[in-house]
């Protein structure tokens, strides 16, 4: 129960998103409600007291939107040095007020749940995972790679409540997992691929690959996959076409590189070319076309089910 209103609660954050803005990117080359931020451009901030707390003596962050120390949804990358098991803050128990969720973008990144310091507990996580942590739920972190880029997401304000201070229960485990009550977890060292044109979001016409992280985008309710697409060309299939969505989402560039336009009107000037660590919403009904032009380049992508791909000329009738 507690694990599904987790996932529930990630559709009223996708929701609050309506409205914040990002400043990498040039109000004039998205529409209004989309908030988009190009990793290309990234400013990182070095400071070893950063929001989520600092791994060892170094960490750098960027902020995508919102604020962890104010009122209201925030989203940043965090980028730490490799440190060992109690260093920093994070590499100790600790808990944080607000549930967050966490998208490893590069490198691995290590978490173990519990109230000791146990390094056998440790999670390895590498690019592409994705897991949810419920407000309270003692955890700890590493990192071990130089590089290791992880997008935590979640409501300020938030900070580091190092276990010995926190107040409360730590939750359930659930035995069967190894995972406090509450957690989702994808670990995408073994992802599922599933070969199926279309996916959920609409085939591109070279392919492409899907793992399902939790829900089904055809039926009601969040859902979040992985699509690994293969290169192709501008207006070959549905998604490289003018199209929209009935649900909002959000995009997250795991690797390779993601170009999407928008407009009614199939034009390869109005591509922006999204790196590994980009992110950005798309609001319910906005026209746009996607192209991929490297092997391998892996999108993770969340919204509200039923979902569907729009034609623009279906939609203008």
């Amino acid at each position: 129960m507690r694990t599904q209103r987790s996932i529930n609660s990630l559709g009223l954050l996708t929701a609050a998103l309506v409205g914040l803005s990002c400043a990498t990117v040039s109000a004039q080359d998205v529409p209004q409600g989309v908030v988009m931020f190009n990793a290309a451009n990234t400013q990182w901030l070095s400071d070893s007291g950063t929001p989520g707390g600092g791994i060892g003596s170094t960490i750098d962050h960027a902020t995508i939107y919102g604020d962890p120390a104010k009122d209201g949804p925030y989203l940043y990358l965090t980028r730490p040095r490799p440190a060992r098991l109690g260093e920093g803050p994070s590499s100790r128990p600790h808990t944080h007020p607000d549930a967050r969720t966490y998208v490893v973008i590069s490198g691995t990144w290590y978490v173990g749940f519990g109230t000791e310091l146990d390094e056998s507990k440790l999670i390895a996580l590498p690019a592409g995972s994705f897991y949810t942590e419920p407000a309270g739920v003692p955890h700890f972190v590493l990192v071990k790679d130089e590089n290791t880029i992880v997008q935590i997401g979640g409501t300020g304000p938030t900070r580091v409540n190092p276990f010995s201070a926190t107040i409360g229960s730590p939750g359930a485990v659930a035995a069967n997992q190894g995972l406090p009550e509450g957690v989702v977890l994808f670990s995408a060292a073994n992802i599922p691929w599933l070969a199926a044109v279309p996916t959920p979001g609409g085939g591109l016409s070279g392919g492409q690959e899907q793992a399902t992280i939790f829900g089904d985008a055809s039926r009601p309710g969040p859902y979040r996959f992985l699509m690994k697409a293969h290169p192709s060309r501008l207006g070959e299939a549905p998604s490289s076409r003018p199209h929209s969505h009935p649900d909002m989402r959000t995009y997250t560039v795991v690797s390779g590189t993601w170009y999407v336009g928008f407009g009614t009107q199939l034009d390869e000037s109005k591509l922006i070319a999204l790196p590994a660590g980009s992110y950005y919403t798309e609001p319910a009904g906005v026209p746009h076309f996607v192209v991929v032009k490297d092997e391998n380049t892996i999108v993770q992508i969340t919204g509200t089910g039923p979902t569907r791909v729009i034609p623009a000329e279906q939609a203008a009738n």
